[in-house]
């Protein structure tokens, strides 16, 4: 009979840009700081923590806005710009310069932000799921848009929260239940 390993995780807490971020970390060494994407938070990487764990210090972190992470009103609070300069104090607060930076979806898009806008905080950046954001843009055409519709709709006021509510919040359910490997996610995750 194998025994599966607890994790030794911490949950921990960090005030950085001016609101309180909620992370789970674990391991010692150079940093890796993980950002999830929609609408997830630090749980989609519990696969990865304590493998890295092994070798880094390890930060899986809610972003502002999800999670146990702050969620400040007003959309000025969640400027692409806002968003960088979290990643950047987050760095600093836990007592780092640079980090090994892991994005996917919304994270990965912040994770960009981050290499291109504030370089020298980024040893190395590992990316998933999205195309450099200049690159998106000069291939951007009406296929993708239609792909992307989900994007356009979450700009929309008051539209969004209806819908991810509608049903139960059935939208979200489907996300999780279609995924290629049905196995992927327990009925308790």
């Amino acid at each position: 009979m194998s025994i599966i390993p607890t994790p030794s995780w911490t949950h921990e807490k960090i005030h950085a840009n001016g609101i309180q971020f909620h992370y789970v970390t674990e391991g010692e060494g150079p940093l890796m700081l993980f950002l999830h994407g929609f609408p997830e938070y630090w749980y989609s990487w519990r696969h990865q923590i304590s493998e890295f764990a092994k070798n880094y210090k390890v930060v899986a972190l809610d972003m502002r806005g999800y999670g146990q992470t702050d969620r400040p009103l007003g959309k000025e609070n969640y400027t692409i710009d806002v968003l960088v300069n979290d990643i950047k104090e987050v760095i600093s607060a836990l007592g780092y310069e640079k980090c090994v930076l892991v994005g996917h979806d919304w994270g990965a898009i912040i994770a960009w932000y981050v290499a291109m806008n504030a370089e020298s905080c980024v040893d190395k950046l590992i990316v998933m799921n999205v195309p450099h954001p200049q690159c998106y843009m000069e291939n951007l055409n009406f296929k993708q848009v239609l792909r992307s519709w989900y994007i356009w709709m979450f700009q929309l006021p008051k539209l969004p929260e209806l819908f991810v509510k509608a049903k139960d919040f059935k939208w979200i359910t489907d996300q999780f239940g279609n995924a290629v490997n049905p196995t992927a996610f327990s009925e308790e995750d």
